[in-house]
């Protein structure tokens, strides 16, 4: 740990890039330390840390519906810097699409999904329809009617689409 903390401190991109990718694990060892350090990269005026922390974290980490609520600050910032790159836009999408699949963010509080996906760019919504299709769910393959939650919120998705195009199309 006394390496990591040396290194963070010192800000050398490596040992950022090993904070937010191994974020979870060195949360479990030393909590209060962590928490300190994310929430100092979430003010960071530098935007080039803040790109390697994000980046890693969402790289190096499947979504985590317990951690969620927590990192929501964080993928937030992500969506409204308007110079993220395009790989942590698909990694953003990966993961609020889950949270949103999964009911952990959604529709009845407008969640950060809704934010992500009302500007309606087409790469965020090719990537949203990609990720919702694909099998990356594994055992969460709906089965059954519209009924099932997992399958409610892909339909309403849909619908959201299909109400944003039909609006789109109809220009008078």
């Amino acid at each position: 740990k006394e390496i990591i903390v040396g290194a963070v401190d010192k800000r050398y991109d490596e040992a950022i890039c090993i904070l937010g990718w191994m974020l979870p694990q060195l949360k479990y060892l030393d909590n209060q330390w962590t928490v300190k350090k994310i929430e100092e990269f979430l003010k960071t005026e530098c935007e080039a840390e803040w790109a390697v922390f994000i980046s890693s974290y969402m790289f190096g980490n499947s979504f985590d519906p317990v951690g969620y609520n927590e990192m929501k600050p964080y993928y937030e910032k992500v969506l409204k810097n308007p110079t993220t790159r395009w790989d942590s836009i698909k990694l953003l999408v990966r993961h609020i699409g889950t949270a949103y699949i999964l009911g952990v963010d959604g529709s009845e509080n407008r969640g950060l999904f809704y934010k992500m996906i009302e500007p309606w760019d087409e790469e965020t919504v090719v990537e949203t329809i990609r990720l919702f299709s694909s099998q990356y769910y594994g055992g969460l393959k709906p089965k059954g009617n519209a009924e099932n939650p997992v399958i409610r919120r892909i339909l309403d998705f849909w619908r959201m689409l299909d109400e944003h195009m039909s609006s789109k199309n109809n220009l008078s």
